[in-house]
């Protein structure tokens, strides 16, 4: 006669959650929700910091020894590791290896937008294959993802297991968001200030609006003195403020105060913010730009436009702050696309079923 069988066991391998920069980060605190949701026993290693000096290295390298004493000690049924650019996929690639010598199959999330990169002609879809061979099967954060890699012929197969926001933020699109009023419409878009997020593309486009607004830059990045010199030629003072990085009650309370939320990004594969504004009730206005439509359903709760479109983007911006009906409208959609998609508890059967398939057992309260 045998007992019940123990809960499955997840090492989760990536950034450090506790990171105050980059989406990644958030995106693996929430997934660590799942797992508890799920009542997955999981433990983390880290094998990067942007938080620290050295984080690109020192991490990944104490987590090799880590990984292997997890092995035996904690001894998992999957490895959920998760990459980002193209030094992190190689970083992972090692860290994954190990983990199949080790006997533990791979479940390698990619997070990244320059994946599209490497999946673009014969000799790097080789490169991304010899890479990423440890993986005994990808996750990805939306289908379009999926969709991507099966055209270009990877045949390994892949799992859309799309972000999730924290519990709090879960919580707080239970409760309707108060009317702004119809004066001064307040956007703000959260990055790292580098060429491809879109914050200089935002500030071409604020000296076009023809409505009373007004743009709060959290962030921070080496193209701030280049952006802080277009506002000064535009004349944009008044109109446009740096908050710099902010810790999460910081953000949420530039959530709490502004009325839409902007990001015309083409580095982000998934885009946590949009889902983190729409927890607030915000509206977003977003690239229509690889996957980004997969998480901002257009005309719904939000509006997307040609990243390059400086034009199309005032427009926009012009649009949503005109219209306070349109704004709350689209806002309580936002609110219940974050229960209905993406919550901890919206992912929990797709991910018991992957690790239940990988680990060759059958997941307990999954029909």
């Amino acid at each position: 006669m045998t007992g019940p069988e123990r809960p499955f066991r997840v090492v989760v391998m990536g950034t450090t959650p506790e990171s105050p920069f980059g989406g990644m980060a958030f995106a693996i605190a929430g997934f660590l929700n799942v797992l508890d949701v799920g009542e997955i026993e999981w433990k983390f290693i880290a094998t990067h910091d942007s938080g620290s000096r050295c984080g690109k290295v020192i991490p990944w390298l104490r987590s090799l020894p880590r990984l292997v004493a997890c092995r035996f000690g904690f001894r998992p049924d999957v490895a959920w590791v998760h990459s980002g650019a193209a030094p992190s996929m190689i970083r992972i690639a090692c860290v994954a290896a190990v983990c199949r010598l080790l006997g533990v199959p791979v479940l390698w999330h990619l997070h990244c937008p320059t994946v599209d990169w490497w999946l673009d002609g014969p000799w790097r879809r080789l490169a991304f294959r010899m890479m990423t061979c440890p993986a005994t099967k990808f996750a990805v954060v939306v289908p379009w993802w999926t969709h991507r890699m099966a055209a270009v012929g990877i045949k390994k197969k892949a799992v859309a297991i799309p972000n999730v926001v924290e519990r709090d933020l879960v919580d707080r699109s239970e409760k309707p968001r108060a009317s702004s009023g119809s004066g001064e419409c307040v956007f703000y878009t959260a990055c790292r200030l580098v060429e491809g997020k879109g914050a200089d593309r935002l500030i071409q486009a604020v000296a076009r609006c023809t409505q009373p607004l007004r743009v709060v830059i959290a962030g921070d990045g080496p193209q701030r003195p280049a952006l802080e010199a277009l506002i000064g030629s535009l004349e944009l003072q008044s109109h446009v403020e740096f908050a710099g990085w902010l810790k999460s009650d910081q953000l949420q309370g530039i959530r709490d105060s502004s009325d839409a939320f902007v990001l015309v990004s083409t580095l982000d594969s998934f885009g946590m913010g949009y889902i983190e504004a729409a927890a607030s009730g915000l509206p977003a206005i977003g690239a229509r730009w690889q996957a980004i439509p997969d998480v901002v359903a257009d005309g719904e709760v939000g509006i997307l436009v040609d990243p390059d479109d400086i034009d199309a983007l005032a427009g926009a911006m012009d649009e949503l702050a005109a219209d306070p009906d349109l704004r709350a409208r689209m806002g309580a959609a936002g609110q219940d696309s974050v229960r209905q998609h993406w919550s901890p508890e919206a992912r929990v059967g797709v991910l018991k079923e992957e690790v239940a398939l990988l680990a060759k057992r059958r997941p307990s309260g999954v029909v």
